[in-house]
């Protein structure tokens, strides 16, 4: 699997610095299809979806096992890791779908030289189920939300390579004041971002985990 860096720069910045009972420290990386590939990540308050065609790669740049996994495979990198990484190339990071005992495998390129992580620690609870967050319907509502979600989102939109000019335009959807919103942006080679922004109930920001995760 292919990550382009600004995306897994750009889709960092979204993910929780503490794991809570969940690992929203962590990025979701999922592959969809043969060649469109996903990364998702969310601190609780605002999650953000970035999907992307995967570029074919020349044999001498490969770095790790070679072979594609089915539609289905994902794996969790923490956010720290891909913060980490991300001044150090410019190279896509690939991150291997071939499990073993040994765990997962994230490489990269850095001064002509290849580097090779291990992450042996797997978390004890799966992502959370983020496409029950998303909301489908769509209309014309007021909605109350935090305006630092909002310049958040778009940075890590603009992170992602998916709005990095002039003329590109963000959609902002609201189908009820008391359930999520989303900005949806499209890039012109493929790219695609969508975050999803949770409102606020009076003083008290809603949230995109279950009750109680964020305790």
């Amino acid at each position: 699997m292919l990550i382009p860096i600004e995306i897994a720069r750009g889709v960092a910045t979204q993910a929780a610095n503490e794991a809570f009972r969940y690992p929203i420290d962590c990025i979701h990386f999922e592959r969809l299809s043969p060649d469109r590939l996903r990364a998702v990540a969310t601190n609780g308050r605002c999650m953000i979806v970035c999907d992307w065609d995967e570029q074919p790669v020349a044999d001498h740049h490969k770095m790790l096992v070679p072979e594609r996994a089915e539609p289905g495979f994902s794996a969790l990198i923490p956010a720290a890791t891909a913060v980490e990484i991300a001044p150090k190339t410019k190279s896509p990071m690939e991150l291997t779908e071939v499990g073993d005992l040994a765990g997962v495998h994230l490489g990269f390129r850095h001064n002509r030289c290849a580097t090779e992580i291990t992450l042996n620690e797997k978390p004890s609870l799966p992502f959370p189920e983020y496409r029950k967050v998303i909301p489908y319907s769509c209309g014309s509502v007021s909605i109350t939300f935090n305006p630092r979600m909002m310049v958040g989102a778009l940075n890590a939109m603009i992170g992602c390579g998916v709005a990095p000019e002039g003329d590109s335009y963000v959609t902002l959807r609201v189908s009820d004041p008391h359930k999520p919103m989303t900005l949806e942006a499209r890039g012109h080679d493929g790219r695609e971002c969508l975050v999803v922004l949770m409102p606020a109930s009076g003083d008290v920001e809603t949230s995109i985990l279950p009750r109680g995760a964020m305790t």
